[in-house]
């Protein structure tokens, strides 16, 4: 797969840190959409700044993830819109904007 890819974890869920996404971005292609620069990986550093929280390669790249504190697995997408909620807004909209 080619296209830019958004992940959104939560602490208390199933995916609490980023490092539980790296073979899903190991098993993408190199993003070659309009919104991504062709050259970035998916995985910029893995263990950089700790195993725990890779380096990914974020818009450029085509691979972003979030996690949101203090949240469990559904409650990122059914929770209020608020500052603690980065699901809908701004991460999400921007993605999307950007993606369009």
């Amino acid at each position: 797969m080619n296209i830019p890819v958004i992940a959104f974890g939560a602490s208390n869920g199933g995916v609490a840190v980023p490092n539980r996404m790296l073979s899903y971005a190991d098993s993408l292609g190199t993003c070659t959409a309009p919104s991504c620069d062709g050259s970035t990986p998916r995985v910029v550093e893995r263990e950089q700044p700790s195993i725990a929280f890779p380096t990914f390669g974020d818009a450029a790249g085509g691979f972003e993830v979030f996690i949101s504190e203090g949240y469990s697995h559904l409650d990122i997408v059914s929770a209020e819109d608020d500052d603690t909620n980065n699901v809908v807004a701004p991460l999400l909209l921007a993605f999307i904007e950007r993606n369009l």
